[in-house]
C-alpha cells in the first residue's frame, strides 16, 4: 500500500535515525510482552481446569482405595477437603485475576501499536530504552500478579473461615479456648503480613509506573502524529489515494486538483487547453 510521508512523520523518522526515538525497538519490546501475556492466558486456563479436576478426584481416590473407618481417618479426610478447597479457591481466584490482567495487557498493547503494525520492528536488545521498557513491563506484570495473589489469598481465607469445616478443625485441635471461641485470631497474623506485603507491592508498582510512563508516551505521541497526518489529508477524485490537503497535483496519478477540505477535492478545469 502506497503511503505519503508527511512532514511530521518525516521528522519522526529523522529522530529515529538520530537514535533519539527508536520506535521499532520499543514496538518489538511491546510485541514480545503481548505474546507473553497471551501465553500466560492459555496457561491460566489449563491450570484452572487441571487443578479443578485434581481437587474433586483426590478425595474420591482416598475414600475409594483407602477406606479406613476410623474417626482419625474421617478427621484426616475433612482436613484434606479443607486444604484442597483452600487451594482450589486460591488457584481459581488468582488465575482468573491473572487472565483478566493478561487480557487487559493484550488490549492495551494492541491499542497502542495497531496503527504501527506496518513498521518493521528491530530487536529490542539493540536499544537501551527498549530494553528498559521490556524490563519495566516485566516488573509491572510480576508486581500486579503479586498484588492479585495477595487479594486472592485474602478472599480465600475470608471464605474458608465462614465454612463449617474450618470451625470443626479448629475445635478438634489442641488450642487454647480463646482461639476456639474466636477462630479468626488464628489467621490474624497472616492478615497483618498480607497488609504489609500489599503496601510494599503497591509502592513498588507506583515506582515502576512512573518509570514506564515516559516510554509509553513516546509510543502514544508517535501514534498520534500518524493519526494527525492521516486526518490532514484529502482524497484524489481520480485514483482515490490520500494526498496532502494543500496538494495541487496527486503524487500517485498526477491528476491536477485543488483541496476544498480534508475529504473532498474539486477538479480544476484547464481553460488553457
Amino acid at each position: 500500500m502506497r503511503k505519503l510521508i508527511y512532514l511530521n512523520y518525516a521528522s519522526l523518522v529523522e529522530k529515529m535515525s538520530d537514535n533519539t526515538l527508536d520506535i521499532s525497538a520499543l514496538l518489538d519490546a511491546m510485541e514480545r510482552q503481548k505474546r507473553i501475556a497471551f501465553n500466560n492466558l492459555i496457561d491460566g486456563i489449563i491450570t484452572v481446569a487441571a487443578f479443578t479436576i485434581i481437587t474433586f478426584i483426590t478425595p474420591w481416590i482416598f475414600r475409594t482405595y483407602f477406606p479406613i473407618e476410623l474417626s482419625s481417618a474421617e478427621a484426616f479426610y475433612r482436613f484434606l477437603q479443607v486444604g484442597l478447597l483452600f487451594a482450589l479457591l486460591y488457584v481459581c481466584i488468582s488465575r482468573l485475576m491473572f487472565m483478566g490482567w493478561d487480557l487487559y495487557r493484550i488490549a492495551k498493547i494492541t491499542s497502542r501499536t495497531i496503527l504501527l503494525e506496518n513498521i518493521k520492528t528491530s530487536d529490542y536488545r539493540s536499544d537501551p530504552a527498549a530494553m528498559k521498557m521490556y524490563e519495566l513491563l516485566s516488573q509491572e506484570d510480576k508486581l500486579v500478579k503479586r498484588l492479585l495473589c495477595i487479594v486472592a489469598a485474602f478472599i480465600t481465607l475470608t471464605y474458608i473461615q465462614s465454612t463449617e469445616y474450618f470451625g470443626e478443625i479448629v475445635y478438634n485441635l489442641a488450642l487454647p479456648t480463646l482461639f476456639k471461641s474466636s477462630p479468626s485470631l488464628i489467621v490474624l497474623p497472616v492478615y497483618v503480613i498480607m497488609l504489609f506485603s500489599l503496601s510494599f507491592v503497591i509502592s513498588s508498582l507506583i515506582y515502576v509506573k512512573e518509570q514506564l510512563t515516559p516510554l509509553l508516551d513516546e509510543i502514544y505521541a508517535y501514534t498520534k502524529s500518524i493519526i494527525s497526518a492521516q486526518l490532514s489529508s484529502s482524497i484524489c477524485p481520480e485514483c482515490g489515494a490520500r494526498i496532502p490537503q494543500k496538494a495541487v497535483h496527486c503524487p500517485f496519478c498526477g491528476f491536477k486538483v485543488v483541496a476544498v477540505n480534508k475529504d473532498k477535492v474539486k477538479k480544476i478545469v484547464d481553460t488553457s487547453s
